[in-house]
């Protein structure tokens, strides 16, 4: 018995049946990767923010989060990706020295490395690879920022609150005795003015390459303020919740794929 072979129209038919399946699993397959890392860049915000809110209940304490933009390459092919840090209060600068930050009532010595040395003393060689970032803790701040060294120094200032011994009129006390207090050596651009809150990261993430904070990326390779949340002791929260924007495919236009739900529960 003879076999009747598939002509040329039914092969047609069968290899545009599978050149369609092709391409429907191909942008099924894009649409679910695609879904899945919305939902992980918005899963990192918000748990960024939960733990920023536990932070500030459990110190009773206010705590910051500051949003940037970074644009690593611009170009016909940009690429960048949003940033955000959790700032939780140290102190508050009571004198500004040159380099030297000073904070008279901080017990930095417990909390970091000391030089055990009067700034005087500390050997001009050092590397500056130490370094971390002290931040300004402002409502209206930009979340700006100072690099210093790791290692905290005994830098003599002149006592701005503490006065000892005669201070009543004409008893030649003015306050102006030197005393030696921590301080923050800068070893970077920025600056603190005296009683700036100033306060160190504790929490971060980075958002995938192409998803913003911002409403639009940046036109140029650096890192743009976007915006300052605050989170009260008691968890209440300042503004919003917090959009994040993803890079259409072959665009350099932005589109909004979810909200992180950072306002307190009523």
């Amino acid at each position: 018995m003879s076999r009747r072979a598939f002509t040329l129209i039914e092969l047609m038919i069968v290899v545009a049946i599978m050149g369609a399946m092709a391409v429907m699993s191909v942008g099924g397959y894009r649409a679910l990767v695609k879904g899945m890392k919305n939902r992980a860049a918005l899963t990192a915000v918000q748990t960024l923010f939960d733990a920023a809110r536990q932070r500030a209940e459990i110190d009773r304490r206010k705590v910051m989060v500051y949003l940037y933009d970074d644009l690593l390459k611009s170009g016909e092919d940009p690429a960048g990706h949003g940033t955000a840090i959790a700032v939780r209060p140290v102190g508050r600068i009571s004198a500004v020295d040159g380099n030297y930050l000073c904070d008279e009532f901080g017990d930095l010595d417990q909390v970091y490395a000391s030089e055990n040395s009067l700034a005087g003393d500390v050997s001009a060689n050092r590397s500056d690879g130490s370094r971390m970032r002290i931040y300004v803790m402002k409502e209206n701040g930009n979340g700006s920022y100072v690099d210093v060294r790791t290692s905290i120094v005994r830098h003599p200032i002149s006592a701005s609150y503490i006065i000892s011994g005669d201070s009543s009129p004409g008893g030649g006390d003015d306050g102006g005795k030197l005393i030696s207090c921590c301080a923050f050596e800068k070893i970077g651009e920025g600056s603190f003015d005296v009683g700036d809150a100033y306060g160190t990261e504790f929490a971060s993430l980075e958002l995938p390459d192409g998803y913003y904070f911002g409403a639009s990326a940046p036109r140029s390779v650096g890192r743009t303020s976007v915006r300052v949340v605050t989170i009260s002791a008691d968890g209440s929260v300042s503004g919003g919740d917090v959009p994040v924007n993803a890079m259409k495919v072959s665009s350099t236009s932005l589109e909004e794929v979810g909200r992180a739900k950072v306002k307190s529960a009523d």
